[in-house]
């Protein structure tokens, strides 16, 4: 399985190797809630609360039939709302739910429902990089990256 955010390229590798995958929950309610925060100083704060509690539960609940009543209840949000940025991304969720759902479809694979550890894990190979000022090739690239993703110490994600 792939945990991702939903880049098209990783979502087509994902589907043209029949591979599982897991769209970030954390991004997703980062960029909603960029739209509509739930802070008491926001001017949209009920929707804001109504439409976080929505999606969490949209993405966490294992039953058939609560799914249903809380997709429609995403599409009325969606219908009240004069945002067309967040109009664009209540309708996205709706049409590609199941990929922020794959790990309830499959729990013995144990998947994390974000990707900030492998961001994470990035990140410090990132300030690596910079502080070795580059590398000379690709097989010194290649070399060291294997070597600190083997001496990297365990990675938790936090958001679950």
């Amino acid at each position: 399985a792939i945990v991702g955010d939903k880049h098209r390229g990783i979502l087509h590798i994902a589907k043209k190797y029949n591979i599982l995958y897991q769209s970030c929950h954390f991004h997703l309610i980062f960029k909603i809630m960029g739209r509509r925060s739930k802070s008491k100083w926001s001017r949209h704060q009920k929707t804001g609360i109504n439409l976080y509690n929505t999606v969490k539960e949209l993405i966490t609940t294992k039953d058939d039939i609560r799914l249903s009543v809380l997709l429609r209840k995403l599409n009325r949000i969606k219908n009240s709302t004069n945002s067309p940025q967040l109009k664009r991304m209540i309708s996205g969720l709706s049409k590609s739910y199941p990929y922020y759902r794959t790990y309830l479809e499959h729990p013995e694979l144990n998947i994390p429902t974000t990707s900030n550890c492998i961001e994470s894990l990035n990140s410090k190979f990132r300030d690596l990089c910079y502080r070795s000022r580059g590398f000379r090739t690709l097989k010194a690239f290649s070399i060291w990256l294997e070597a600190f993703v083997k001496n990297t110490k365990k990675i938790r994600c936090l958001y679950k």
